[in-house]
């Protein structure tokens, strides 16, 4: 849920006094007036100051929150805010002094005291990036969510570099722990042949693997010998073996 904020030009309507101006009456007593068959005016019930879960201060007056008509009270326990298409429902709890949004927000009336621990503070009007083009949060779970991809796009990583001459050391220690690996049992040869198995692979793989970069630019060796082609290099190295013994028999 996003929250509309007010700007610092812009000051709270002043009360209107009277001479023998009464004192405001209260959650309670607009209830019980309705109670009685006196016309109680629902969409001025909530009016006054509030504060959500991150601090930030909240006008609502009528249908107005931070001086955009976006509330609407349904009953003394039901409020609607519907936002850039969406809509919040809000209960209202603990004598009209606590709402509890469906995005998990809470507002808590400036200067209650309820057992929700966001407690009233102090809070002096904030910037009014509204009319900046901004529209801040009523939750600050969207902020930070919107915050946090942006982070993400900033931190996307750069396609990793790395020299021919380490792409090929690490091409050629990937397949050697591959042939040590076939060359046991029946499959076992000599050091010389070791070597010349382990060259000639490590030489076709690195020709293929200077292709495959051409075609994708940052493509890593790790990359190239993954699970899918390793079988190939396997059978490559089976194949030499095979060569090996027959010319040693």
């Amino acid at each position: 849920m996003m929250q509309p904020q007010m700007g610092n030009n812009i000051a709270a309507p002043a009360p209107q006094s009277t001479q023998n101006a009464s004192k405001p009456s209260t959650f309670a007593q607009l209830l019980a007036k309705s109670g009685d068959g006196n016309q109680v005016d629902l969409q001025h019930l909530f009016d006054g100051e509030w504060k959500n879960k991150q601090g930030q201060q909240i006008d609502v007056r009528g249908t107005m929150v931070n001086q955009r008509p976006i509330f609407t009270v349904e009953s003394s326990t039901k409020v609607l805010m519907k936002m850039d298409g969406i809509s919040y429902n809000g209960t209202v709890t603990k004598n009209g002094k606590l709402i509890q949004w469906s995005d998990g927000d809470e507002w808590v009336r400036d200067g209650a005291n309820t057992a929700s621990p966001h407690v009233s503070m102090q809070i002096e009007p904030t910037e009014n990036k509204a009319s900046m083009g901004e529209t801040p949060p009523i939750s600050g779970d969207e902020e930070e969510k919107s915050f946090k991809k942006k982070k993400n796009k900033l931190k996307k990583k750069k396609p990793k570099k790395i020299s021919d001459g380490d792409a090929k050391k690490e091409i050629a220690t990937k397949i050697k722990k591959w042939l040590r690996e076939q060359d046991t049992g029946s499959n076992k040869i000599n050091r010389d042949d070791f070597k010349t198995i382990a060259k000639k692979c490590t030489e076709k793989m690195w020709k293929i693997y200077q292709t495959k970069r051409k075609q994708k630019a940052g493509l890593m060796p790790k990359d190239f010998l993954s699970k899918r082609r390793s079988g190939k290099v396997i059978a490559l190295i089976n194949k030499y073996i095979e060569q090996s013994k027959k010319r040693n028999a």
